[in-house]
């Protein structure tokens, strides 16, 4: 049987490739060796600000008040983060006026958290859920537009890729964009196999506008699904997929359009840290090593790029003919790179640096990569089984280097700090250059510890004479920021007798009344030993 033969939709047969009992072994073997990779070491590495503050503290529907309060006033309670007295759910919507993301993540999480708490574990979980279903649909997609084997074999790859066990380790939303975009595909090849039903149609509207509604970076996936509604579909079964694609994206503006509006300061200003002084070549360059980051985590082995690149886009290509669905996931991929690619040329950025920007890619890599080749025999199967093999390869590398900690030891400090502080004691945060308002230390220490309601103040600068008088009756206080505060102390009349600092976050120092001559319990003031 060839590669033609195992395709119906080629074929032009409704019927799916039977599924027999042993395919259903594996692909629950499949998700077993995957929820053992994701839950493994899932709160090793505490959260970092994207996860506490862009996640966990905006699905309270809080918004970003809690970052701007006034500098130099004592908070006695301080704010309250989180859920504790949180809005209802729905405040999410109109909260995100400072952050460039769409809400739908965010109120789903909230619904998560309101059931499961906001605990490290369970706040990821969302995301490991998300990431296993997603391995599901992918199975589903390519077993009933290739064949079974096919099928677990883009499961398989998808299972073991070491970018789907990063991205399921955190809580962001990037495996729930995934699985919304695997699921707009599925409802679209169900269409162009089985006709345009109503209910298939508002299924593909459905989740075309709630891929929409996760994040900004699935425009190119959206795109890719209307070019191939409209190249492969025919008649009214075309006329009425697109038109259900434009309902989605009517429905997103009028509900959405204008919250995009106050965002609109966010994209001019809030991704300075993205600018890339680098030759325009740079970004080209990332462009073709996207799909070896798909496959294996990371672009640093550059001897990797050239057969992923070729894989990705040249090779479904050559098989269009005889595996017609390799377009959409060829479309699928072009759309998403091609459009960070526009972008990063035009603003002179580097999102393609960024994998998370790129993931929504990867599944399309996987469904391209595990279709076998157009060749008699076993040996049709040789390319999914070498990539399957290396990818495996990856992952147990990947698991013994364990989760990045790139993104610093928050949770150390917050746990650390709560353990050295009284239960009275004030503690005066300082802003971190690269995350800005010091109240992003602030949300770290509440939500590591919820219930230590110590006086809070937050400096952007020397603290002035009114903050002074503020923290006048206190005989200790704690200074939480960047290792060291510039070099210069916040606090007049004050001296630093202990400190402690945690890799790529920053730390605290003990502070004392300057003229206080008693020793601390503690230990001595020593140098900062982080950045």
């Amino acid at each position: 049987m060839t590669a033609g033969d195992a395709n119906p939709a080629a074929a032009g047969s409704h019927a799916a490739p039977r599924l027999r009992w042993f395919h259903f072994i594996i692909l629950i073997a499949l998700l077993a060796i995957g929820a053992e990779l994701r839950f493994h070491d899932l709160t090793k590495i505490g959260l970092w600000p994207d996860e506490f503050w862009s996640s966990v503290h905006m699905a309270s529907g809080r918004g970003n008040a809690v970052l701007a309060l006034p500098s130099g006033v004592l908070f006695n309670p301080p704010p309250s983060t989180e859920l504790r007295d949180a809005p209802h759910w729905w405040h999410i919507w109109t909260g995100l006026s400072t952050i460039l993301h769409p809400p739908l993540y965010l109120i789903l999480l909230r619904g998560w958290m309101d059931f499961f708490g906001t605990t490290d574990f369970s706040t990821r979980c969302f995301s490991t859920m998300a990431s296993l279903a997603s391995v599901i649909v992918l199975f589903e997609i390519v077993r009933k537009s290739v064949s079974p084997g096919a099928g677990l074999m883009a499961a398989a790859i998808m299972t073991l890729a070491p970018i789907q066990i990063n991205l399921s380790v955190e809580s962001r939303p990037y495996t729930l964009l995934a699985l919304l975009g695997l699921l707009a595909c599925h409802a679209l090849l169900r269409i162009e196999r089985r006709g345009a039903s109503p209910l298939r149609l508002v299924l593909l509207a459905t989740f075309a506008a709630a891929t929409a509604l996760t994040h900004y970076f699935s425009l190119g996936a959206l795109l890719a699904i209307g070019c191939y509604a409209a190249i492969r579909l025919r008649g009214t079964d075309r006329r009425k997929t697109i038109s259900a694609l434009c309902a989605a994206a009517v429905f997103v503006m009028v509900a959405w359009g204008p919250f995009i509006l106050r965002q609109h300061g966010e994209f001019a200003t809030g991704q300075k840290w993205a600018g890339d002084g680098n030759a325009r070549s740079a970004s080209l360059l990332r462009a073709v090593a996207a799909p070896s980051v798909f496959l294996y985590g990371g672009d640093e082995n550059k001897s990797v790029w050239i057969a992923p690149a070729v894989i990705a886009y040249l090779l479904p290509l050559l098989l269009m003919r005889t595996q017609p669905q390799l377009l959409l996931w060829w479309l699928w991929i072009a759309g998403i790179i091609g459009s960070l690619l526009c972008y990063d040329l035009i603003r002179h950025a580097r999102l393609l640096e960024i994998v998370k920007y790129i993931s929504l890619g990867a599944p399309g890599m996987y469904a391209i990569c595990a279709t076998p080749l157009p060749i008699r025999g076993a040996w049709r199967w040789t390319l999914p089984g070498l990539i399957v093999a290396s990818v495996g390869i990856a992952a147990i590398e990947r698991i013994q280097e364990g989760p990045p900690d790139i993104y610093g030891d928050w949770r150390g400090l917050a746990l650390r700090l709560d353990h050295r502080a009284a239960a009275g004691d004030p503690i005066v945060f300082y802003p971190n250059l690269f995350w800005g308002s010091p109240g992003m230390y602030y949300l770290d220490f509440a939500h590591y510890a919820p219930d230590s309601r110590r006086p809070i103040m937050y400096l952007t600068g020397q603290a002035d004479d009114a903050a002074l008088r503020q923290l006048q009756p206190y005989r200790r206080i704690w200074l939480v920021g960047p290792s060291p505060a510039n070099g210069v102390n916040p606090l007049p009349g004050w001296r630093a007798v202990s400190s402690q600092w945690f890799l790529a976050s920053g730390g605290f120092v003990e502070m004392v009344p300057a003229d206080n001559s008693a020793t601390s319990a503690s230990q001595p003031a020593s140098r900062p030993t982080g950045p």
